[in-house]
């Protein structure tokens, strides 16, 4: 590994290690024992955007913690000052770790000042939980200060999602500012080779037709992520030898956007019908990939939003603006208490919870998979909390973040809230994916069985000149019995395997299918004479 990106590693991994060790380190000093007054600014400044008397108040003043990752940073500078090694490496050395310090720096992430959290319970089991990221109010240059709006602002997203929505979240984006941060850090750099392949990426992507600056001009300031579930139309998701139906999934990317710039670049470069290049809603209709989670990908565009999306339909509604979320009582109760303006917020509806949930329990219930994986299932499904409902959103103003959240987690899974929300989903996920390895494993070893079978067939025939009349039974990896047929000719036979289903569907067959697809599973498998003739591809 090259030396500059052990040191960057290194650097990067103080704004992380350094809060752990300094609570550590630094554990019943009198430092961390003491309580700032509201002359100092910040408590007081924290203090009251938190709601006491609830289960959960926090207040932290984030100063030693600079002070402790400076000193660490420090140690790295003297140990890389008198490594073992020559002039020219060493100061190549320095140099690199240098630009990467100075880059963590002007993130912003040091202006920090304090931080505050404070949770308490509403009723029917709701919890509002209140986050602080105060910094010294004031203009900067720093990175993470900028990437959103300078004050909170209507969230327009908000009414065209439409009621099937399960996931939604939005916040403002703004890639010039990372642009323009990324070229003043060039500039400012004494590494040739750094400044160069910054200055670089322009020039490059024009060769490829992509005029990066105007591209980026032409957001608006917002992006956001949905997730929609029909429950009018379902899709059967496989679980070994059964299918479990779940609402309809789609999802769509939503871009903020000032004009048709970055759609006119797709359009020209991408597959698929293109429609009316002046209608006032544009669309690139793609060829859909083979899975039910793609039913008719599209990329609409109506010079003030882009959406790309896994269903036209979908994209069709977005781009309609007739919402029926925020209107919905359980849009309604979840947001009771959350500012109305914002630089973001994120909704989760319990109906995810529900439908992940009986992935899970479908999974567990089948009588093929292994104790052993059956155990690390139910571990993950405890992990995740019964309800993942939540409505949260963010302000930003020059006085650093605010994030107020109305939600049904328990204290401790707010405290363990990023581990509990990738377990839980990363199980979720996780359960599909062992379930299709299952299937694909039970298809080899058919495959596996079907020419050994094969090779004894044969074997028989170099002995008495034609196939056997019968062979022994012989069970395929779903536990079906292996077909076979003696041919006309003396040579001449064929096994077949009627796959998950068990069904065969007929000698005639012949051809390839993808077997990564789930919705292939039942499809049969046959050899001739040896030879694959229907089955997947290779």
């Amino acid at each position: 590994m090259k030396a500059r990106t052990i040191i960057t590693l290194l650097v990067t991994g103080i704004v992380i290690g350094a809060v752990a060790a300094y609570f550590l380190i630094n554990q019943g000093t009198a430092e961390s024992a003491h309580l700032p007054s509201a002359a100092e600014g910040t408590f007081g400044a924290v203090t009251e955007q938190l709601d006491p008397g609830g289960d959960l108040y926090l207040y932290w003043n984030t100063s030693g913690l600079v002070t402790f990752a400076e000193k660490v940073m420090d140690g790295i500078q003297s140990t890389l000052e008198n490594q073992p090694a020559d002039g020219t490496t060493r100061e190549k050395n320095l140099k690199w770790f240098h630009l990467v310090r100075r880059m963590v720096g002007e993130t912003g992430l040091y202006r920090a000042k304090a931080m505050g959290v404070s949770s308490r319970s509403l009723e029917d089991g709701l919890h509002r939980t209140r986050m602080v990221l105060y910094r010294d109010p004031g203009n900067t240059t720093d990175l993470i200060w900028n990437l959103h709006a300078s004050s909170p602002h209507d969230m327009p997203e908000l009414d065209f999602l439409p009621r099937e929505t399960v996931l939604a979240q939005f916040g403002d984006f703004k890639p010039r500012a990372f642009w323009d941060w990324l070229q003043a850090q060039a500039e400012k750099s004494d590494i040739q080779e750094f400044k160069k392949s910054v200055s670089m990426l322009e020039p490059l992507l024009k060769t490829r037709g992509i005029d990066i600056l105007p591209i980026l001009d032409g957001f608006s300031g917002s992006a956001g992520l949905v997730v929609t579930m029909d429950k009018e139309r379902r899709i059967a998701i496989p679980m070994g030898k059964k299918s479990m139906e779940i609402p309809a999934p789609a999802l769509a990317l939503v871009l903020g956007v000032q004009d048709y710039r970055l759609f006119d670049l797709l359009a020209a470069n991408l597959p698929g019908d293109k429609g009316d290049k002046a209608a006032a809603v544009r669309r690139i209709q793609l060829p859909a990939p083979p899975s039910p989670l793609f039913s008719s990908p599209a990329i609409t565009c109506n010079g003030s939003y882009m959406i790309f999306a896994s269903s036209g339909e979908l994209a069709d509604y977005l781009m309609s603006g007739k919402g029926g979320l925020r209107e919905s009582s359980e849009f309604r109760n979840l947001a009771r208490g959350i500012p109305a303006r914002g630089n973001g917020f994120r909704f989760i509806s319990p109906r995810l919870g529900e439908v992940i949930r009986g992935i899970q329990k479908t999974a567990l219930d089948n009588p093929e998979l292994k104790e052993k994986d059956r155990k690390t299932m139910k571990t993950f499904m405890n992990l995740l909390p019964l309800d993942l409902s939540m409505y949260g959103v963010l302000e930003h103003d020059a006085t650093g973040f605010r994030y107020t959240l109305n939600h049904r987690l328990g204290i401790h899974h707010m405290v363990i809230l990023p581990a509990v929300m990738a377990a839980g989903i990363a199980a979720a996920v996780a359960i599909p994916t062992m379930v299709k390895k299952m299937e694909m494993n039970r298809r080899a070893a058919t495959l596996a069985r079907m020419r050994s079978l094969s090779m004894q067939i044969a074997a028989h025939i170099a002995a008495h000149g034609s196939p056997p009349q019968s062979i022994e039974a012989v069970q395929d990896g779903w536990g079906n019995p292996i077909i076979y047929r003696r041919g006309t000719d003396t040579v001449d036979y064929s096994l077949a395997s009627g796959g998950a289903d068990g069904r065969f569907e007929g000698w005639e067959q012949r051809g390839a299918y993808n077997g990564n697809d789930p919705a292939n599973n039942s499809l049969d498998l046959i050899l001739m004479n040896g030879k694959l003739v229907y089955g997947p591809a290779k």
